[in-house]
């Protein structure tokens, strides 16, 4: 039985008898399963895409029928060749050799066919997926929440390997149904005919008894999930290292590094090998049952091979079915097999959409704080802390900023001043008040560090625009903004606006600066929020942009300690620690 944690740990995780963290997600066998792969399917197959899908699933619905309808003649044609054969009659023997090769290569071609257009479907059916979860992930702001309250683990894997594999799985799980389905329907009176109600009493028992290996295999279930779990965190650590490898590499935290990479892989270790364990004892149950299973035909079939019942090849064929129905009927060591990571990959990929249902509605409820306008931003005694509830950051907060005018909001580290521009935004949710403020549509944000999309210049200073929209912002007119920024010379540095670079890293935090304006610039919004938005530049180029910003008319909150900026707001909100403030003349 599953114990308590420990207490540094009790919140994320639950630690078993082995000492093996499971996570606080847990996975089952139910049909609950089902009902997510109901739901994770039926947007792609109601879908007009799904047209094209469903006329592939039925050439796969006509293979595998061909396949097992015409599995009686392949077996008589087989049958007749060995006969023949045996007796020596070659014209007959070549004749009927001849009509099961170009049965079986007429097959052939059909599944050659089959597979490429199944791999297309799943491929489709993955891209319709990905869109959904995508959809739901970055819809509402979810990512924010899911990642600031660590409340679902690796969500890139999930995005990318979880969407793959249930995909995958799925349709394997359909295709191993239909053929057992139908080549049961062909083979079921086969065995009636030549073996009699006897079949059906061996079959049933070896059906039956095959049922015991959910319950084995429902057990491991957790193992599987913190496995993926495992996997993921260590990756993730991997690419925290590239990601930060001068930051490492300046503080000589190799060793620091290698211990903590280190016991992420030992959790991996200590998962990995009590699952080949498991997979041992799977193994050695399973082929004790394979054993008995190969016993039967020959107790079924054999005395009436000696009694002169059947011939050598009717022997043959009908021990080659019953075998095949033996193992279909294996349906508690197949299905729940297969169904084992269904149910892990589904379950992942189901717990992190729901959790993108439920930021939707705490959307809504940070939505009920805030209301829309056109001529100010402003808040009405505002209260806001940490998002876990553990901490207030400020009480009662009141201040106006109306157009032409702006603000400076400063205090010590950890007072609340950047917490209130995520509050105004919409990221984080109050506790109680009011936030006037414009639509996002015309409000932008500059954070300390500026984001750097993947693509070349031109897609930096166009971002967050997918496309170039509007045709006013011609080649000509990005690079006057680079100009007007500071930042022109960048162009001439690494070869045009088409160049590309891994942007976070060749350019300095002053550079990302001043490409993060020549955005807003270009972006023509009316309100701007800035956390410390020019704290890589010398004062010079932050006057000059900030020279820019009132020439344009931007109404502006900026969070900042430099005493230079002073003369551009009208007015200080200063947070003075333990929720308390004051507003004062600049």
């Amino acid at each position: 039985m599953p114990v308590l944690p420990t207490a540094e740990n009790a919140a994320n995780v639950i630690i078993d008898k082995h000492g093996i963290e499971l996570g606080k997600e847990r996975t089952r066998l139910d049909w609950g399963v089902l009902r997510r792969c109901y739901d994770l399917g039926k947007p792609f197959w109601i879908s007009r895409e799904g047209i094209v899908a469903w006329v592939i699933l039925g050439f796969t619905l006509i293979v595998t029928g061909l396949q097992s309808g015409t599995i009686s003649w392949q077996l008589a044609l087989r049958r007749e060749m060995v006969d023949n054969a045996i007796a020596k009659h070659v014209p007959a023997f070549w004749h009927y050799f001849i009509l099961t090769t170009a049965m079986q290569g007429i097959l052939a071609l059909l599944l050659t066919i089959q597979g490429p257009l199944v791999n297309l479907l799943q491929l489709w059916w993955r891209r319709s997926l990905t869109r959904q979860v995508l959809s739901d992930y970055l819809g509402h702001r979810a990512y924010y929440r899911i990642n600031q309250a660590a409340s679902v683990d690796n969500p890139d894997q999930r995005i990318s390997d979880d969407v793959k594999l249930t995909v995958t799985q799925l349709f394997g799980i359909y295709i191993w149904i239909s053929l057992i389905v139908s080549r049961l329907v062909v083979y079921l009176p086969y065995t009636w005919y030549y073996a009699g109600p006897r079949a059906f009493f061996v079959l049933s028992i070896a059906g039956a008894a095959s049922l015991i290996f959910p319950k084995l295999f429902a057990y491991f279930v957790p193992y599987d999930n913190a496995q993926y779990k495992a996997e993921a965190d260590f990756r993730f650590g991997l690419v925290r290292l590239r990601e930060n490898s001068e930051s490492v590499a300046f503080y000589q935290g190799e060793h620091a590094e290698h211990t903590s990479l280190m016991g992420r892989f030992e959790k991996i270790f200590r998962i990995s090998a009590f699952l080949i364990f498991r997979t041992l004892w799977l193994q050695g149950t399973s082929q004790v049952y394979y054993t008995i299973l190969g016993v039967l035909p020959v107790l079924l079939l054999y005395p009436s091979f000696f009694a002169g019942h059947l011939d050598y090849g009717t022997l043959m064929n009908v021990t080659q079915v019953v075998g095949a129905e033996l193992d279909f009927l294996a349906v508690g060591l197949l299905f729940f097999n297969e169904w084992l990571g269904v149910a892990v990959t589904v379950n992942r990929l189901w717990n992190l959409i729901d959790k993108t249902k439920h930021e939707r509605a705490v959307t809504a409820d940070t939505n009920a704080f805030l209301t829309e306008t056109d001529d100010r931003i402003a808040v009405r005694h505002l209260n806001f802390g940490t998002p876990d509830g553990t901490r207030t950051l400020a009480e009662n907060v009141t201040f106006d900023v109306t157009p032409g005018k702006s603000l400076l909001v400063s205090g010590p580290s950890g007072s609340g001043k950047s917490a209130l521009l995520r509050v105004i935004a919409g990221l984080w949710t109050p506790t109680s008040g009011e936030i006037l403020r414009p639509p996002l549509r015309d409000l932008a944000f500059l954070p300390q560090k500026p984001y750097m999309p993947l693509g070349d210049l031109r897609a930096q200073l166009l971002y967050p625009q997918v496309w170039r929209e509007d045709p006013d912002d011609s080649d000509a007119q990005l690079l006057a903004v680079l100009h007007e920024v500071g930042a022109d010379y960048l162009v001439g540095q690494y070869g045009g606006l088409s160049a590309g670079a891994d942007w976070a890293e060749v350019l300095s935090l002053g550079e990302q600066q001043m490409i993060a304006f020549a955005r807003l610039i270009l972006a023509r919004v009316r309100f701007a929020l800035l956390d410390e938005a020019t704290s890589g530049l010398p004062e010079a180029s932050e006057q000059r942009l900030y020279d820019k910003l009132k020439g344009l008319g931007i109404t502006f909150i900026s969070v900042a300690h430099r005493a230079s900026l002073y003369p551009y707001h009208e007015k200080q909100l200063i947070f003075k620690g333990r929720a308390t403030w004051e507003v004062a003349n600049s």
